[in-house]
């Protein structure tokens, strides 16, 4: 007797399907219709009843045969599929990348690269500013400025720059002894000066445009603006 197979299996986007009977005839004539929605790109031949094609569309799709004796057009055999196509994985991703705070400095490597591609992001910082670390989210991802990966996603990363303060001391009178741990700090740094009384001289004090701001000859501080002590 004329019939209908069980099952048409899931499909994927841009794979054809082998041809596969749907109708199976047993001696019978017959032509099949459909209703509802077949995949996007694939057929059900009415008179060979062979369901064939490539998807082109990503969705779940139902559909009815109705095998029908091609005579008297009664409806012989009836059953109604389903067909899963999954959406297939994006061919390419984009890359964005910007500076935080957007003074601090520049960031270059962003577009948009096919999955798979090895992209590097670079960061470059600005006179008075210093490269911290690359966040995703607010994650660090990395702490270099030259960060390389492989394309698998849309990425959204922030360079994240910190202000830089310079530090620097000295003695008066300069015969009077030594100082040390000046330099360049990141903004927030602690930072702690030294001085030191040569044979002959004591240490009195720190001062800092005639103004004292420190009795102590080793003196701690956080950086946040430049200084000359």
């Amino acid at each position: 007797a004329l019939g209908l197979i069980d099952h048409i299996p899931d499909g994927e986007l841009g794979d054809p399907y082998a041809d596969r009977t749907v109708v199976v005839a047993g001696g019978a004539a017959f032509h099949a219709t459909t209703s509802g929605s077949l995949p996007n790109g694939t057929t059900l031949d009415e008179f060979t009843g062979v369901f064939s094609g490539t998807p082109t569309a990503a969705g779940v799709f139902t559909f009815t045969v109705d095998a029908k004796d091609l005579i008297t057009d009664v409806v012989l055999a009836s059953k109604t599929y389903t067909v899963t196509i999954p959406a297939g994985a994006p061919a390419t991703s984009t890359i964005a990348t910007s500076a935080s705070p957007v003074a601090g400095g520049s960031t270059s490597g962003d577009g948009t690269f096919g999955n798979g591609t090895p992209v590097i992001v670079v960061a470059t910082h600005n006179a008075g500013y210093a490269f911290v670390n690359w966040t995703e989210g607010g994650l660090e991802v990395s702490a270099s400025e030259v960060y390389p990966f492989t394309v698998n996603a849309d990425r959204t990363l922030v360079a994240n720059f910190v202000p830089t303060y310079t530090i620097t001391t000295s003695g008066s009178p300069s015969a009077g002894g030594s100082t040390s741990g000046g330099g360049t700090f990141n903004s927030g740094d602690s930072v702690t000066v030294v001085a030191t009384a040569n044979a002959g001289y004591n240490f009195v004090n720190w001062t800092e445009g005639g103004a004292v701001v420190s009795a102590l000859a080793s003196y701690t501080f956080p950086a946040s603006a430049n200084r000359t002590l």
